[in-house]
């Protein structure tokens, strides 16, 4: 038991020593530099740059934009098809028509 006894004594000291203790305070002026770190961070031009980026409105406008330029692309190309389209179908009737000519034209007469 003597053993018990040593435990309660070290014990004891331990709790002896923390009455001593009071409660832990910050280094003076802490929170007002604190404050103006993060003020300073908060006002960061990366951080107003994010800040309207991510804007719900923003979101949606952008969006917007890309997909009516997309159609507007996608229209102006099937435009160009159909016209590249006509104009080598009337190329082909051309150039047929001058292979082959008719019974009735004489192709020495040809001016």
């Amino acid at each position: 038991m003597s053993n018990n006894s040593k435990n309660e004594a070290d014990l004891e000291k331990i709790l002896a020593s923390l009455d001593g203790l009071e409660k832990a305070a910050p280094a003076p002026f802490f929170f007002t530099r604190l404050q103006a770190r993060m003020a300073r961070t908060e006002n960061s031009y990366m951080q107003q740059v994010t800040r309207f980026v991510t804007r719900p409105a923003f979101v949606l406008a952008t969006g917007l934009f890309v997909l009516l330029l997309n159609g507007y692309i996608l229209l102006n190309k099937i435009e160009q098809k159909e016209i590249a389209a006509e104009e080598s179908t009337q190329m082909l009737a051309i150039e047929y028509s001058n292979l082959n000519p008719t019974i009735y034209e004489n192709p020495e007469e040809t001016p």
